[in-house]
């Protein structure tokens, strides 16, 4: 089942889990999730609930992980409201959700940009008593970035710091991405505010990120700050692209 996976072929999983039932050998919980993996790899959503409830009725308990390999496959298909389902009906087994589990939950809220859901999941988290880790932190992040929220983006991005969690290049990103989408107000202060925090952090910007950094500096109208970050860029290894090219252009023409 696990090959299976990682070919996305989901009628090979299918008629392996018939051919061992022909046999009278019955799923257990480990074969369920690995079936329902397949679906959330081939993004069948339907599938894999089809299949949970034939092995319910077989008498197969599902675990935390058969849930979490539910909610995966409906993240896979941007289904929020299934993956909340699978969610309660988790907790309503008494089945306590692990931090993967709300890590799943997480994404699929940033995906479609439902902040305040994202939110609500750190909360639970933390009744479960559970501490929030990088990916919970980045997916809020993220679910603010997506709705261009910077100030309750920055707000989370700073629990997280105090939360003794270091950002990496996905959480700068994100948090740089969208002071970016702000403008020449307060979004270019807070651009190159973290694009700095991260160097002297030591973690290595990206391609995207120094053109985030590099059209601040347009609208700042300083090209010597950016020959000086493009000095920087070429030294780390990383080459220009299209963005960057058209960026630059537009400062010589300034």
């Amino acid at each position: 089942l696990m090959a299976c996976a990682n070919g996305k072929n989901l009628a090979a999983a299918e008629s392996l889990v018939e051919g061992m039932k022909e046999q009278g050998i019955q799923m257990n919980a480990e074969t369920l999730c690995a079936l329902i993996d397949v679906c959330a790899k081939t993004m069948n959503l339907k599938r894999a609930e089809m299949w949970f409830e034939e092995a319910k009725n077989d008498g197969v308990q599902p675990n935390v992980y058969v849930y979490t390999a539910l909610i995966d496959a409906s993240c896979a298909v941007r289904d929020s409201k299934s993956a909340e389902h699978w969610l309660k009906v988790m907790e309503g087994e008494g089945i306590k959700p692990t931090l993967v589990t709300y890590n799943r939950m997480i994404s699929t809220y940033a995906r479609d940009g439902l902040a305040l859901s994202a939110v609500g999941i750190i909360k639970a988290m933390k009744r479960a008593g559970l501490n929030a880790d990088l990916i919970c932190y980045t997916g809020v992040i993220a679910a603010h970035e997506k709705i261009g929220d910077a100030e309750s983006a920055e707000k989370w991005f700073q629990e997280m710091k105090k939360a003794g969690i270091e950002p990496d290049l996905t959480a700068y990103d994100r948090i740089i991405s969208v002071w970016a989408s702000r403008g020449p107000e307060d979004g270019i202060e807070n651009v190159i505010k973290h694009f700095k925090t991260m160097l002297d952090a030591g973690v290595k910007p990206s391609t995207r990120i120094f053109n985030r950094v590099f059209q601040a500096c347009l609208m700042m109208k300083d090209k010597s700050m950016a020959r000086i970050y493009r000095d920087m860029m070429k030294t780390m290894g990383l080459r220009p692209d299209h963005r960057t090219k058209r960026v630059f252009k537009a400062l010589a023409q300034l």
